[in-house]
């Protein structure tokens, strides 16, 4: 039997924060009057990823805007507009997609899709999956470890061209200390971004110190709780970062609940054992439902992969063309 081409790796897609991505950064396109410029993006990368034959792909949505975090900080996020209509309906295309294409997407009432996804994440990796989690979103960094890593798609062409990046332990140093001029263990980042707060999401934070005073602190003294307690070691003075750390303790401590992400929400419906290969499809209602969509090149990939997803179940299959392989990505 041909086997995965990446047997044992399961990929996480950051699915609403990708379909935003797309839906900013492509020109507007259309078909039977909607718009479908950021399903047609994310759909490029989920079947790009499903080429690569591993033993699962999993899409999360967010599920609404109100979250568990509001309860911790009432005026988290509130300056965050809402999903505008044209992407909306575009992210309930998206989660048809993944349906057709046999795709798993979990969205979780009041739980950011961070959090479903690092749940994910850690219970694959526990059970001895290589878990890669697709997305911009760098603060994903703190999850990584020898079973986790993180795809940030290309910057060229917003994802769809040019090679992703891949960063392991040692690549997130490396970005980290490029970023920020200093160098600190990347799970320390939900720490940094605790004490530099953000005005978009409403983090307080730490008053005047940025993310490149954050970072020089994280990677001297480790975490917000080794900070707290080497305070009174630190050099006192006006404006020294002692003093502002000791006014806005309270608001620090709250800042580290917000920026770190919770590995721990309950899923009801998912089993680890049920993630063990790429599932079939129908693959005339995936062709008929991007024929619909205006993307032909899609539906042909969609049969293609459909074709390989099916030999592989056969017998004795032979190992597969890498011309073949090659034409679902081009």
């Amino acid at each position: 039997m041909a086997e995965n081409h990446e047997q044992g790796k399961v990929y996480i897609i950051d699915s609403t924060l990708m379909l935003y991505r797309y839906f900013r950064g492509l020109p507007p396109m259309s078909a039977n009057g909607r718009r479908t410029e950021a399903v047609y993006g994310y759909g490029k990368m989920l079947l790009s990823l499903l080429a690569k034959r591993p033993d699962g792909v999993i899409a999360v949505f967010d599920h609404g805007q109100h979250n568990f975090r509001n309860y911790v900080l009432p005026t988290y996020k509130e300056n965050y507009s809402a999903m505008p209509a044209e992407l909306k309906a575009q992210q309930e295309l998206a989660k048809q997609m993944c349906a057709v294409l046999g795709v798993d997407a979990y969205s979780v009432n009041e739980v950011e899709a961070d959090d479903v996804i690092a749940t994910l994440a850690k219970k694959l990796a526990k059970s001895g999956k290589d878990v890669v989690v697709v997305s911009t979103d760098h603060d994903f960094f703190q999850l990584i470890d020898e079973n986790i890593q993180v795809l940030v798609p290309a910057a060229e062409n917003q994802g769809l061209g040019g090679a992703p990046t891949l960063y392991d332990e040692s690549a997130a140093y490396t970005w980290l200390e490029a970023k920020y001029g200093a160098t600190f263990d990347p799970k320390l980042i939900a720490d940094l971004k605790a004490i530099a707060g953000s005005t978009a999401k409403g983090i307080p934070g730490v008053k005047g110190i940025g993310e490149k005073g954050a970072a020089k602190l994280v990677a001297q003294y480790g975490n917000v709780d080794k900070i707290v307690k080497a305070l009174p070691k630190m050099l006192p003075g006006k404006g020294s970062a002692k003093e502002k750390l000791e006014a806005s303790l309270g608001n620090l401590m709250k800042s580290r609940e917000l920026t770190t992400i919770n590995a721990n929400v309950r899923l009801k419906q998912f089993k680890v054992e049920d993630v063990a290969g790429l599932k079939s499809f129908d693959a005339k209602v995936a062709d008929t439902f991007f024929e619909v969509l205006g993307m032909n090149d899609l539906g042909r990939r969609s049969l293609r992969l459909n074709e390989r997803i099916e030999a592989a179940k056969l017998p004795f299959a032979s190992q597969p063309d890498p011309a073949q392989e090659l034409a679902l990505f081009c």
